[in-house]
């Protein structure tokens, strides 16, 4: 998606990735703080649904990748 910035893109990819494990590493321990760890699983539905609908809503965020030649 970024060609000629590939290793900035890249390096985005990976912090995402770490926000997300350390942002469910902290809730994680916030629910079990709490004692609201029975929550856990509607709380990781509302979280996998709101994710599919982003990814149904933003078609154009998510574009379909381009053929590639035989040459490339």
């Amino acid at each position: 998606m970024a060609p000629r910035s590939a290793d900035t893109a890249s390096a985005l990819y990976v912090v995402a990735f770490q926000i997300g494990i350390g942002g469910g590493a902290l809730a994680g321990s916030l629910l079990v703080d709490t004692g609201v760890l029975a929550g856990l699983c509607v709380i990781g539905a509302v979280l996998a649904a709101s994710g599919l609908l982003i990814v149904l809503t933003a078609r154009q965020a998510f574009p379909p990748r381009p053929e590639r030649l035989l040459g490339d």
